[in-house]
């Protein structure tokens, strides 16, 4: 499970179990107001409600990478309320579609006793893959708002630009680079952990420390 960690009023660091930086989210110039200690959340001011809830997408994010999967987490928000969560799983689940966006949009569905989310907004922290640009067209997500691109599959403005197809039956609202750095900065942290155990293997490996 994450950890959240509060040193002090100006700073919120996300860790997950075995005590790797996650993120560092500063959240006095972000949130007016995420009290997560006591489960306890107030929404923010208008204009920041996109960057509270790429925040909680962050916190999905973690858990992803605290199973030693690549640390994408999804939030879908309707009405100003969660309506549904999830994070990649595609290797804990033996499951090649569980994306986090997937996994939220399923999640969602089943809550709402629908799989049409006609007015809902999905965040999700990396630039959504062909597959899930999909299913967000098939589900009726009225608004997308993602943190940071994939330039080799990000299928909104990266690798293509799938929702600007003429052919499709639906429109979805685009908004990127939420905290953009934030999201940018988990995926980092986690590849370069990933290089460092492989070569700490290999090392082992071959008689060499």
């Amino acid at each position: 499970m994450s950890q959240w960690i509060l040193p002090t009023p100006d700073c919120l660091v996300i860790t997950v179990n075995n005590g790797i930086f996650v993120a560092l989210i500063n959240l006095t110039h972000r949130l007016s107001a995420f009290v997560v200690a006591s489960r306890v959340a107030v929404m923010p001011e208008p204009e920041k409600i996109d960057e509270y809830w790429m925040a909680r997408a962050l916190t999905l994010a973690a858990r992803a990478a605290s199973l030693g999967e690549v640390p994408v987490g999804a939030v879908v928000v309707r009405d100003g309320e969660e309506l549904g969560t999830g994070f990649n799983a595609p290797i804990t689940g033996s499951d090649p579609t569980a994306h986090a966006e997937i996994c939220a949009l399923r999640d969602a569905a089943a809550r709402a006793g629908n799989y049409r989310l006609t007015g809902a907004t999905l965040y999700v922290t990396l630039e959504p893959c062909t597959m899930c640009v999909g299913a967000i067209v098939h589900s009726r997500i009225s608004r997308l708002v993602y943190g940071a691109c994939e330039p080799k599959s990000g299928a909104v403005e990266s690798a293509r630009r799938t929702l600007d197809e003429t052919h499709l039956n639906w429109q979805v609202e685009v908004v990127g680079g939420i905290l953009q750095d934030d999201c940018s900065q988990i995926i980092s942290n986690f590849f370069s952990r990933r290089r460092a155990e492989i070569r700490q293997r290999r090392q082992k490996g071959s008689g060499k420390e």
